[in-house]
Parts: C-alpha cells; sequence; structure tokens
C-alpha cells in the first residue's frame, strides 16, 4: 500500500481544523445576530407599550418633554364604560423613551377600567402602523393583575421589516413595577422587573422560544435592558443572554452552545 507522507496528513489535519473553526464562526456570528434581532423586536414591542402607558384616567402624558413630528390622538366614550383612544402617528418620534423609534400610522387602544380599579385592560390593536418603516400588526392585551403588575399577552404579532423579511411573536410576560410608583402621571422614571416566555419564527424562518430565566430589568429612561438573562432556542442551538449587573450600557455577553462571547455591543 502507497504510504502518504506525513507532512500531507498533517496539512490536511490543519485545514479540517481551520474549516471547522471558520465555520463554527459564521455559525455563531449568526446566531449573535439572531440574539439582537430578538432583542431589537422586543425593543419594538415595548416601546408599543410604553405608548399605551401614557393613557392613564385618560390624562395623555406625552406633554412631558420635547418630541419631533407629530402624534394626535382622540378619546371615544362607549356606552358600556370604556373608552376607545385612537392615537395617529405622522414621524414621531418621542426622546422620553430611550429607544425613540419613528412612528407612522395609527394605534386604537381600547380602556376597560382604571388605573385604581381591580379590572383594568387595554387591547391594542394596529392601522397601518409601522415602526421605523417596519410594519406591526397583531394585538397586545395588557392586564392588571395587582398593583403595579400587568401581564402583557401578545396575540400573533408580526414585524414586516424593510427588506422583506418577517419576526412573529406569541406569548404573555408578566411586568412588575419596581421604580416610580410616587409619579402615576410620569412613566419615564418607571423601572420594571420582567418575566415570561415568547414563542415564534425569526427573519430566517427558524422557530425559536423566549424565555426569561433571571428577571430582566427594564428603565424606561434608558435604551437598553439593564439586566437579566435570558434564553433563546433556536431551531436546536441555545443562546443565553445575560444584560448585566445593572450598569447603563450596549453590552451583552452571549453563550452559544457552551462559547460565551463577552460585551458584544446592541444595535439600536
Amino acid at each position: 500500500m502507497k504510504k502518504i507522507p506525513l507532512i500531507l496528513i498533517l496539512v490536511a489535519i490543519f485545514a479540517t481544523a481551520v474549516f471547522t473553526s471558520c465555520e463554527r464562526d459564521q455559525n455563531d456570528d449568526f446566531r449573535k445576530n439572531a440574539a439582537r434581532d430578538d432583542i431589537r423586536v422586543d425593543n419594538m414591542m415595548d416601546d408599543i407599550v410604553a405608548e399605551a402607558d401614557q393613557f392613564s384616567d385618560f390624562i395623555t402624558i406625552d406633554k412631558n418633554g420635547s418630541k419631533d413630528g407629530s402624534k394626535t390622538f382622540t378619546i371615544v366614550n362607549n356606552p358600556d364604560g370604556s373608552v376607545t383612544v385612537t392615537v395617529t402617528y405622522v414621524n414621531y418620534s418621542n426622546p422620553n423613551f430611550a429607544n425613540s423609534h419613528v412612528k407612522n400610522g395609527i394605534i386604537n387602544i381600547h380602556i376597560i377600567g382604571a388605573p385604581s380599579d381591580s379590572t383594568f385592560i387595554k387591547f391594542i390593536t394596529f392601522n397601518n402602523f409601522t415602526i421605523d418603516n417596519n410594519l406591526i400588526t397583531g394585538s397586545i392585551t395588557i392586564t392588571k393583575t395587582a398593583p403595579f403588575t400587568h401581564t402583557i399577552l401578545l396575540t400573533n404579532c408580526m414585524i414586516s421589516f424593510t427588506d422583506g423579511t418577517t419576526y412573529t411573536r406569541s406569548g404573555q410576560k408578566t411586568r412588575t413595577q419596581i421604580e416610580g410608583m410616587n409619579t402615576p402621571y410620569l412613566i419615564w422614571d418607571n423601572t420594571y422587573e420582567i418575566v415570561g416566555t415568547f414563542t415564534g419564527t425569526n427573519r430566517n424562518n427558524i422557530a425559536y422560544v423566549h424565555e426569561v430565566t433571571t428577571p430582566l430589568v427594564r428603565k424606561m429612561a434608558y435604551h437598553y435592558i439593564v439586566q437579566g438573562v435570558l434564553h433563546l432556542e433556536i431551531g436546536n442551538r441555545d443562546i443565553v443572554i445575560d444584560f448585566g449587573d445593572g450598569t447603563l450600557d450596549n453590552l451583552v455577553d452571549i453563550t452559544i452552545n457552551g462559547t460565551t462571547y463577552y460585551d458584544v455591543q446592541l444595535t439600536h
């Protein structure tokens, strides 16, 4: 049998190792981007909820601070005692909410009860509503379950991005306010702890599960979640996102199949 020179064997082993390493790096970059997308979608959904939060006892809080573009609303008192608020946005960006996305279109908020009532529900739907030109569809229901605690139910929500990709999300989270309780008509000093689970398909049409394993902490006046741990299962791959210890920054640690990438920057 003809012998293969040792040098050729070593070259082949080295080439295989390099190829495997590059392939792993590319796959991990792909998954890091998938994690960033998930966080971006979370920010968009929270931005919508923040808009609804500004209507409490039918007093808008938007006047607290400057804004770009226009935002107008109408309030209709329904025969059953509920209230319907229709909010119209034209190139609107509110810098009070640090995510400060540009909104266009209409959201409808059907409100049952008041913040001090045992029953307080807000049901949100959309009419040609976009965030940064990305179309939002589906519905969101915010339900008071205890003082300063609400469930946020996403039903058949979908973001249609400008590049033709889509991101779907359904599920529920529980949001508990831990700061800002003494200023009920000012939401921008609020801090929340959030737990919950969502499912859907991401922009690559891969099914995912989004589950909070350590409560996330969101400050309304800051761009990013500042604390907590999120577990993503995308396809058959596990991704763990650690948002840190409360430091105000745009850095997260992302662990993919046992390999941790530290101080990964998030985009706005």
